[in-house]
């Protein structure tokens, strides 16, 4: 494989699997189809866990506490200005990635219905759409569908297990980029009213529509734990590890990653309108193979991740968010070693 060859598909594996792009609106992808994974609860479950959380936010004005229909629709527009974009087809003579502040702009819309089988059992279908635009960095633009299918069970009064499963298709710049099938189990235990855990695995399977040569396949287990910080579980700090083994078809696109991370949530103010979200996050990458691009090099990352957000409720359904993001990629390959900034707003709808 040539150099050109090897270069582009380094780089067009880093538009899906993040490296080098800041998370922040991402969060509210992964937080949606974490609502489908069975591994968090309500109010109401953490009540019948013996949790002596109420159903109402706030008895005083009486918003919230209404129960739920079978369907539920989210809509997300966020507009954000990032710093150190890494173009995808583009190298300078010494390695280094071709960096470009752009803005960007995120769509994702989600709709997702849940049938409860019994007091006990529930299984629930999703559709998730997000895209990309960015008016300068067009090489980047992307655009997911994915499709969710989840079953969950509470066992007993202190777990609940879930199975699920999650399709993705990716179109990068308007063509065919990626697929992935991922097949998820997890178990979320009740340590106490003020504590759970969380434990977890998935595989994941991806297939590249332009080049088989970075097709892997990913086994990642997670262990998570969370201590709430008051009787409706609203508030909480959340410390958790995971663990990537990747292999794909050349051992330089291969890797094993660790990563750890600390987070956390407080409603605020009159009738918990506002809310900030904090998150900490190192990983380690280490590839198995020499670099395909940076001769004779065995690549390893060392990421850092920050994000903070703060929303505000207009009411159930409406809200609007401010958020910051932050990347820094310290890499013994030059092309990866950068850090970058996101910046934005967004609002968004809940029905």
């Amino acid at each position: 494989m040539d150099g050109r060859t090897a270069q582009r598909l380094v780089m067009l594996a880093a538009v899906v699997w993040g490296c080098g792009t800041p998370f922040g609106f991402a969060e509210e992808v992964r937080y949606l189809l974490a609502e489908n994974s069975g591994t968090r609860v309500s109010t109401r479950d953490a009540a019948q866990a013996g949790c002596p959380a109420c159903a109402c936010c706030c008895s005083t004005c009486g918003c919230g506490g209404e129960e739920e229909g079978p369907w539920s629709i989210q809509f997300t527009q966020t507009a954000e200005y990032v710093t150190n974009l890494a173009l995808p087809f583009t190298l300078t003579p010494d390695f280094a990635s071709v960096l470009q502040d752009d803005f960007q702009f995120q769509t994702l819309a989600g709709v997702k219905y849940t049938e409860r089988i019994d007091d006990d059992q529930a299984v629930a279908f999703s559709y998730v759409f997000h895209q990309t635009l960015h008016p300068v960095v067009d090489e980047l633009d992307l655009m997911q569908h994915a499709v969710i299918a989840e079953y969950s069970r509470r066992l007993n009064d202190d777990n609940i297990v879930s199975f699920n499963y999650n399709y993705s298709y990716y179109f990068l710049q308007g063509q065919s980029y990626v697929s992935q099938n991922n097949f998820g189990i997890a178990l979320l235990h009740s340590l106490n009213p003020c504590c759970d855990v969380k434990v977890g695995v998935d595989y994941l399977k991806a297939d590249f529509r332009i080049d088989p040569l970075i097709d892997s396949d990913n086994v990642v287990p997670r262990l998570e734990l969370i201590r709430y910080l008051n009787a409706k579980r609203t508030d909480y700090i959340s410390l958790g590890t995971g663990y990537i083994r990747s292999n794909a078809l050349l051992d330089g696109y291969s890797y094993d990653a660790a990563s750890v991370f600390l987070s956390g949530r407080w409603r605020l103010g009159p009738c918990d309108r506002q809310e900030l979200q904090l998150l900490g996050q190192y990983s380690y990458y280490g590839f198995l193979g020499p670099d395909p691009v940076q001769v004779g090099v065995f690549r390893e990352d060392h990421i850092i991740q920050l994000s903070a957000r703060l929303t505000h409720y207009f009411s159930d359904n409406a809200s609007i968010f401010a958020h910051y993001s932050y990347f820094n990629d310290d890499s013994n390959v030059v092309r990866q070693n950068f850090d970058s900034h996101g910046t934005g707003i967004a609002v968004s709808f809940n029905w």
